[in-house]
């Protein structure tokens, strides 16, 4: 009876699949605090917009992290808690996994090399087993990382889901904005952003499991820091693509050289006079608590959808423009009078099936420095639009008085459309 048992205990770790239940917003670094200040610092993450606590700074241990996953509950944010171990165990102070519920999963491993996946698969193996459910994440390189894999990026990714069968995909990409950074070939720009993201969502696609993503919001070595018009760009780039989920990158400004100048969403304040530095609310944090509205609004409504596509249009200002493939009932784009009429603009098209049957199409300003005023055509007029504040579908208005359905978006905005 006891070998039947254990049989069936592991059969269940096995067959217990992690699922979203939330779009998630979250960011790298959690407060590093005593634990008697994690109510504080939680409430006002949450009140930020944020779904979701990342773990892996302010709490490393049994004891904090017991303190922080409590913490979490109180304000309303799922916990990814340190696992406190590494590929070869649990680390001096002891293990994490199961001292805490309820937790989203535990965070494991940060960007891996092609040669640390078979070590992340056994690993993986033994969380199913001592955690069932609980998400095991690990977050992988970029495209412009310098990695040994034969065939590119793309088989990079797929070999990590071949190896390791994950949960869900997530990559970390912090693109450079600078003048023609959006159809420039390298990737540390924001055309190789979007194919960062074109990867990770095949690769999702054909695994069935979501992916997610860091963006940058803040400087860092040789990255300058970023406007909000940037943020907005970066998160509705990656909703367009079929994210699941957004990480900040930073929230709480980590120590070292690389990040002198701080400027996290919560970053390093001198006292006058002196004294030790004081953490508080950055321009970034007031900048996300904007953005993630939306977001929230926009993310919750497309956590079911399944993106069917992802299609650009753009224009020279003279007249003349690239190809304008539709997505879903959007045939085409063109600008409007937004700027007047010799201003270039660039836009993004993501469609999505509706798990209660429909469509909706995240139509996204592609500029980060220039609203735009966009005229769709369309093959039948939208039901409705996400409002962005309470997420319900509301009535669609056209922007422009005059014929035609016309949407206008500030630089990086985006607005969400509904067809029955």
């Amino acid at each position: 009876m006891r070998k039947l048992l254990a049989f069936f205990a592991v059969l269940a770790a096995v067959t217990t699949a992690w699922e979203q239940d939330r779009f998630v917003i979250s960011f790298w670094v959690d407060p590093v605090v005593n634990a008697s200040q994690f109510d504080i610092e939680y409430a006002r993450i949450s009140a930020a917009g944020f779904t979701t606590l990342l773990g892996g700074f302010g709490a490393t241990t049994p004891a904090t992290v017991r303190e922080q996953v409590a913490a979490c509950a109180r304000a309303g944010l799922a916990c990814i808690p340190s696992s406190c171990e590494t590929v070869s165990g649990p680390n001096p102070t002891g293990s994490c996994v199961g001292v805490a519920a309820p937790v989203m999963g535990y965070q494991l491993f940060d960007e891996p090399q092609p040669s640390d996946f078979p070590g992340i698969a056994a690993w993986f193996s033994s969380l199913a087993q001592r955690a069932p459910g609980a998400l095991r994440f690990v977050n992988l390189l970029p495209n412009y990382a310098n990695f040994p894999q034969p065939g590119g990026f793309g088989a990079y990714v797929d070999a990590f889901v071949r190896a390791v069968k994950p949960d869900i995909l997530c990559f970390d990409h912090y693109p450079l904005f600078y003048e023609g950074s959006d159809v420039a070939p390298g990737n540390v720009s924001q055309a190789g952003y979007l194919r960062n993201l074109a990867v990770f969502r095949s690769a999702s696609l054909a695994a069935g499991i979501p992916f997610w993503n860091f963006f940058n919001s803040m400087p860092f070595n040789a990255r300058p820091d970023v406007t909000e018009a940037q943020l907005r760009w970066q998160v509705f780039s990656s909703l367009a693509y079929g994210a699941k989920g957004v990480l900040y990158f930073c929230y709480w400004s980590p120590a070292g050289a690389s990040f002198a100048w701080g400027n996290a969403l919560m970053t390093p304040r001198a006292p006058p006079g002196g004294g030790a530095p004081v953490y508080l609310p950055g321009p970034h944090y007031y900048q996300a608590a904007r953005v993630n509205q939306r977001l929230r609004a926009f993310g919750a409504f497309l956590l079911r959808a399944t993106s069917t596509a992802v299609a650009s249009a753009r224009g020279d200002g003279q007249g003349g423009g690239g190809p304008q493939p539709g997505a879903g009932p959007v045939a085409a784009l063109q600008s409007s009078i937004a700027g007047g009429a010799n201003v270039p603009w660039s836009a993004l098209l993501g469609a999505f099936s509706l798990p209660g049957g429909g469509v909706a199409v995240l139509v996204h300003n592609q500029d980060a420095n220039y609203p735009v005023i966009l005229h769709l055509t369309l093959s039948v007029a939208p039901l409705g639009e996400v409002d962005p504040v309470g997420g319900t579908v509301v009535p669609a208005w056209s922007d422009v008085v005059g014929p035609g359905f016309h949407v206008a978006l500030e630089a990086g905005d985006a607005r969400l459309l509904v067809w029955a």
